[in-house]
């Protein structure tokens, strides 16, 4: 870990800590110490992307929370947004009760949640968060179980999607999210590319 000094050339805080293996400082961004050491917050900088695949570059960024309790998901998921300059991720949590805290101070605009976490599940966890933000969850889960799914769904789930989706369609969908977010006509949108 860096000393305060090397911090402070970097224009980081110096309670930027590491978790879940993430190196809090350098070209990735941040994260910063929230929820007693099992939650961060995330910043990344601006990223350019290719400006004819998502259009709405003027709009806010959509605010993301991961709420998951394997690293290298949690990690793979930050490299797939870390190119996408309309996303940013603003907490990461390794428990449904710690993504139920970072949910209510960052308020993000989607969650994705995974199901089977220590301390609270996210299916308990999706329910709570639902009950005072109006915010989309997408569940993200390796259980193949029809009951978790209709569980999670039954919580306030938008979507049930495996973690072998392709990056792609993760993306389409918070894409769409943005989208409703932006008041776009996401149809209009396409359209528009496609005369183009």
């Amino acid at each position: 870990m860096p000393g305060r000094a090397a911090v402070a050339r970097q224009g980081v805080s110096p309670t930027t800590t590491t978790h879940a293996g993430l190196t809090a400082i350098g070209h990735a961004g941040r994260l910063v110490d929230r929820v007693g050491g099992e939650s961060a917050a995330k910043r990344r900088p601006p990223v350019v992307s290719d400006p004819s695949r998502f259009p709405l570059r003027s709009a806010a960024p959509l605010k993301v929370l991961i709420v998951e309790d394997h690293p290298i998901f949690t990690e793979l998921l930050l490299r797939s947004f870390h190119r996408h300059d309309w996303v940013e991720v603003v907490g990461c949590a390794t428990n449904g009760r710690d993504g139920v805290v970072l949910a209510a101070t960052a308020k993000p605009d989607v969650i994705l949640m995974d199901i089977e976490m220590p301390v609270m599940d996210g299916i308990e966890a999706t329910s709570r968060i639902l009950e005072r933000l109006s915010t989309v969850v997408f569940v993200l889960t390796a259980s193949i179980s029809a009951q978790h799914h209709a569980k999670a769904l039954a919580a306030g789930a938008r979507a049930v999607l495996p973690k072998t989706i392709d990056p792609a369609l993760l993306i389409g969908h918070l894409q769409n999210v943005h989208l409703e977010r932006s008041g776009v006509d996401g149809h209009a949108v396409r359209r528009a590319h496609i005369l183009h």
